[in-house]
């Protein structure tokens, strides 16, 4: 007999009853973390997210500055994808690449909490790290001032993957024992 209960069902089969959690119960999302003692609570950060939607507006506009001349230059703005490495660059522009994406990295693992922690959060935050990245060189290609690079997405991911593994290290600082658990 299964029987509709206020947080999930409950299946009676044989005298022995065993309860299913609903899909809104936290521990459905903790990737097979244990439970949370009695008296512990763990709350997302409304700071974090503020703060990882304020650096994704900021990328979006070092992206894309001057956003002026927007045209059509009869390629697909992904082409840059299969050409080869640049000829020109600089240190300067690698490490600029790599370290403008680490804290994007990191804001998303951060964002994430306490939903989806370790792994998930890492795997979910480089993806979203890359495609932001792919897809802002996608539309450098429209700018005539900018030059989309896949060597400039390669650093940027670089950059997410270093960041994305450094946020998982700040959970407890960062979120546990700080102001920014709000």
């Amino acid at each position: 007999r299964i029987v509709s209960a206020g947080t999930g069902l409950r299946v009676t089969a044989a005298r022995k009853s065993h309860t299913l959690p609903s899909m809104s119960d936290p521990q459905m999302h903790s990737l097979g973390e244990a439970r949370l003692s009695p008296g512990t609570h763990r709350k997302a950060s409304a700071s974090v997210r503020i703060a990882l939607l304020v650096y994704v507006l900021l990328i979006i506009y070092a992206s894309g500055f001057p956003f002026s001349g927007w045209r059509d230059n009869g390629l697909l703005p992904w082409t840059y994808l299969g050409e080869r490495m640049p000829h020109y660059w600089t240190s300067f522009d690698l490490i600029v690449n790599m370290i403008g994406y680490v804290p994007l990295g990191a804001l998303v693992v951060l964002a994430l909490y306490p939903r989806v922690r370790g792994l998930w959060a890492v795997l979910i935050a480089i993806a979203s790290g890359m495609l932001l990245a792919a897809t802002l060189e996608a539309l450098q290609s429209y700018l005539p001032s900018r030059v989309p690079s896949n060597l400039d997405l390669m650093t940027n991911s670089l950059g997410v993957v270093i960041g994305a593994l450094s946020g998982t290290r700040m959970y407890s600082p960062v979120l546990e024992k700080s102001w920014l658990r709000s």
